[in-house]
Order: C-alpha cells, then structure tokens, then sequence
C-alpha cells in the first residue's frame, strides 16, 4: 500500500521495512532537557536531553526525517548523538507497512 507524504506526517507511528528489516519510527517524540539558570551568577546549566517515543519515557530506535528536522532546529539535539536512527519514509529504499 502506497501512502501520501502527507498521510505520513499525520501518522504517529511507523512501521517500516529498510534493507529487509522492520522497524518501527516516531514521528511524535517528547523532550525532557534539565536547566538550572542562575540570575546572581549569569550562568545556564544545560543537561542531557533524555528523548521519549510519542507520550512515553520509552527510548525510541528510531524517528522520521521531519521530527529529527524539529528536534535540530528547535532544541539543538542531533537524535543521532542519542542512539535514534533517522529514516525518511519517503525515501523509495523504504517501505511503509
């Protein structure tokens, strides 16, 4: 079955075949990035991003292309450097189940 681009991005959830394997991809992911901002020393504290697939504390193996895009642009995290794979579901290499 063939999906939209934008069937896709409407999706919260992934099932896809790359490469002969299925994996399943986040397109919804939520960030939880500690500071600490002290005002008599102007100094921020910034710690590990922990990632969590859709509403969950669940380590996702992978996200889409789109949400990887938002989490750079937005909060300056490569999902890469977080063991999570980027896949693009439109890419013709991959197969969307």
């Amino acid at each position: 079955m063939s999906f939209s681009e934008q069937e896709l991005r409407r999706k919260e959830r992934l099932t896809v075949v790359q490469d002969g394997e299925e994996t399943e991809v986040f397109n919804w992911v939520n960030v939880n990035q500690p500071a600490i901002v002290r005002g008599h020393n102007p100094v921020v504290d910034t710690y590990d991003a922990q990632i969590g697939a859709g509403d969950s504390s669940m380590h996702p193996d992978a996200v889409t292309h789109w949400v990887a895009e938002e989490l750079r642009d937005e909060f300056n995290i490569d999902p890469e450097d977080h063991d999570i794979e980027v896949i693009d579901p439109t890419d013709e290499e991959v197969g969307v189940l």
